[in-house]
């Protein structure tokens, strides 16, 4: 249920509506996290019998889900599906505009059950996922992926997809258009921004990119950085609990009032220190960028 705090926002009869429908995925995970500053909308998931991935929040969720809805999107692209939950978010919002979710992963988190791992880990885990899929045995986040999506019924918005980026996004989203990307695969080294980088060849004129868990996380940030060079905007860092992030372009500004007023936690030390962190990133940036030039010369 959503708090008192939100009755007076635009989209709170409908986020109680979403929220309900979301019931049937959570009855099958459990909260990872306990909530707190907002209560239960602010908690993220996890699967019963893994340690990781975790999920996005719920409020996160939402977020995600009006993003689409509030623009019209109809082809997003997701990198990672984890167990589905942000999918399951997706999917009922594609569902409403008649459009269609591709999410990837290679489903490494879950095999190692950590969040922490190297490029050569990445390629083993992910060969060995694709000969237990073709054995018949598929990754536990793929199957409560595909569980949840019969669930909501948003089957025909959602398409799962094994493999890597950016290697495999290329055949994966082939000659389509996307107008919404959700990055939340590896979030170390150059990774964020490669996921970045691999999406923006097949981003329409209008579009919004989020990243999860710009929270102070320098890889994270880098990418974001990137991002709003190419699409010439300025990125949004909402005060969620892991700081989603949006750069779009062409994007109406209605929107970007409602989304930036619709999160609750105000002045998070998370989001202050993300401040920082960008103050400075873009000033290191600069400075390289300036010794290169000089070195040129």
């Amino acid at each position: 249920m959503l708090l008192a705090e939100y009755s007076h926002h635009k989209w709170a009869k409908e986020a109680e509506a979403v929220l309900e429908k979301m019931k049937v995925a959570q009855e099958l995970l459990e909260i990872a996290h306990k909530p707190r500053m907002i209560g239960s909308i602010n908690r993220s998931w996890k699967l019963k019998t893994k340690k990781f991935p975790y999920s996005c929040t719920d409020e996160e969720g939402l977020m995600l889900y009006f993003t689409i809805v509030e623009n019209n999107f109809k082809s997003g692209f997701e990198i990672a599906t984890a167990f589905g939950y942000s999918t399951a978010y997706l999917g009922l919002a594609f569902q409403k505009t008649g459009g269609k979710c591709i999410s990837l992963d290679c489903y490494i988190e879950e095999f190692k059950e950590d969040f922490l791992y190297d490029e050569s880990e990445l390629i083993s885990a992910s060969e060995k996922i694709r000969l237990e899929i073709e054995s018949g045995n598929l990754p536990v986040g793929l199957d409560m992926a595909k569980n949840i999506a019969r669930r909501l019924g948003t089957e025909n918005a959602t398409e799962f997809r094994v493999g890597l980026s950016p290697n495999n996004v290329p055949e994966v989203i082939g000659e389509r258009k996307i107008d919404f990307a959700f990055i939340d695969g590896g979030h170390f080294g150059e990774q964020p921004t490669k996921d970045f980088l691999a999406v923006f060849p097949y981003l329409s004129d209008k579009c919004a990119v989020l990243f999860h868990d710009n929270d102070g996380n320098p890889y994270v940030q880098k990418a974001v950085i990137e991002a709003e060079k190419l699409l010439g905007s300025q990125a949004i860092t909402m005060h969620t609990r892991y700081s989603l992030t949006i750069v779009g372009r062409k994007l109406h500004s209605e929107f970007i009032e409602k989304l930036k007023s619709f999160p609750l936690r105000r002045d998070s030390p998370a989001a202050k220190l993300n401040i920082i962190l960008r103050f400075i990133s873009g000033r290191t940036l600069g400075l390289i960028r300036s010794l290169k030039n000089t070195a040129n010369a």
